[in-house]
């Protein structure tokens, strides 16, 4: 607004002079006995008093209205700014985890089970996730999961924060002793991927992440989420 009231003070110093010229015109020409007034400059009429002023009057008032709206619209994408970091931080948002050690029930001879945990980091429940489970024994490095990975989709369940949901995948099978060595040698092990639906106040959301079972623990393979 600043540039504003230094254009005026310009717009009114400029007035003030033309209002003297104004003044001191017919006196000059009454003194030199020419009864025809000399023609002011073409600009002096955009100063003159009071059409100059008047005109001048409304544009600034113009463009004192553009500014305004200028800078209800930089408050107003700041405030919408605000309220969405506020909707990032509250919204739900799932992850996966595991509960205990996995491999050694699976070292021990019993069917394969992966108890993974379906966590809400968020701050808001979530009351309609739906989790997709690929399960199979691959060598590594990780490529993809074959025809034969056992898959299973579930009915959809609340998720609230704090309260993980524990979530078993069967792999519907015990390791032959050549596939548990095999697991120690580090060559292959156990492929869980877990796949996350959900949504974030009406936006669709997922996560999708791939698990190695190892002797010492669960390792992340591959993840993606949105």
């Amino acid at each position: 607004m600043r540039k504003y009231f230094a254009v005026l003070a310009v717009i009114f110093a400029l007035a003030i002079y033309c209002a003297v010229q104004d003044q001191h015109r017919p006196i000059d020409s009454a003194q030199q006995g020419n009864p025809q007034q000399r023609n002011p400059p073409r600009w002096h009429i955009l100063f003159a008093w009071p059409e100059g002023i008047t005109t001048w009057a409304i544009i600034l008032t113009l463009l004192a209205i553009a500014e305004q709206a200028r800078e209800s619209a930089k408050a107003t994408k700041a405030m919408e700014g605000q309220v969405k970091a506020q909707l990032e931080a509250l919204r739900p948002r799932l992850t996966v985890g595991f509960e205990g050690a996995q491999f050694p029930p699976m070292h021990e001879g019993r069917p394969v089970r992966v108890v993974s945990k379906i966590i809400n980091t968020g701050g808001t429940p979530d009351y309609h996730v739906t989790v997709e489970s690929w399960i199979e024994f691959l060598p590594m490095p990780f490529a993809e999961f074959t025809a034969a990975a056992v898959y299973h989709k579930g009915d959809s369940f609340p998720v609230y924060p704090t309260q993980p949901i524990i979530y078993p995948v069967y792999l519907g099978r015990r390791l032959t002793q050549p596939e548990i060595a095999a697991v120690f040698a580090r060559t292959h092990c156990v492929c869980l991927r877990m796949r996350l639906s959900y949504e974030s106040f009406g936006d669709p959301k997922f996560c999708d992440f791939v698990f190695g079972v190892e002797p010492d623990g669960v390792a992340t393979l591959k993840g993606d989420a949105n």
